[in-house]
């Protein structure tokens, strides 16, 4: 859930500039394996985040397109896993990040918004640095994330209705 604005760089209509922040929710889940060992243990966490999103991009009634950079606060709410002692690597990350919750993540995204004028699917595709760094690094997070939503234009639908009034 976010709120923000978005304001029409210099005069034109269509390029534009949006920016957000909200709350968010997640839910990652690994099982791990090798060509030995079947079972190398498996991985839950459910984390809650806080963000900030800058976007950049063009905009039509019907489709928006635009390049975004998100700054997320993640907090790991809960940390679930049963990876052996003999997978040190991976027991080791799941340690890091039970000793220290809470981090910094980066992301960066193509988004795109497609619809109607005050309703429309919001599709974002992008990369993450929550792996570059650090003993998580052995968790094999996929550095290839995406999100889908709905995004709603309130404030413009009502703004559109007062103003025929």
């Amino acid at each position: 859930m976010a709120i923000g604005f978005y304001k029409p760089l210099k005069n034109t209509s269509f390029i534009v500039f949006e920016g957000y922040t909200g709350i968010g929710f997640g839910n990652t889940k690994e099982y791990y394996s090798t060509q030995v060992v079947t079972n190398y243990g498996s991985l839950q966490l459910l984390d809650s985040r806080m963000f900030i999103q800058g976007n950049c991009g063009v905009k039509w009634k019907y489709f928006e397109f635009a390049l975004s950079a998100k700054l997320n606060y993640v907090h790991y709410i809960q940390i679930k896993h049963d990876i052996p002692d003999y997978n040190s690597k991976k027991l080791d990350a799941v340690n890091s990040i039970i000793n220290k919750p809470s981090k910094l993540i980066g992301d960066f995204f193509c988004t795109t918004r497609m619809g109607w004028k005050y309703i429309k699917l919001h599709i974002q595709v992008g990369t993450n640095t929550s792996n570059q760094n650090g003993p998580e690094g052995f968790l094999d997070f996929n550095p290839l994330i995406g999100n889908m939503g709905l995004f709603i234009d309130l404030l413009n639908k009502i703004w559109d209705r007062f103003r025929k009034k």
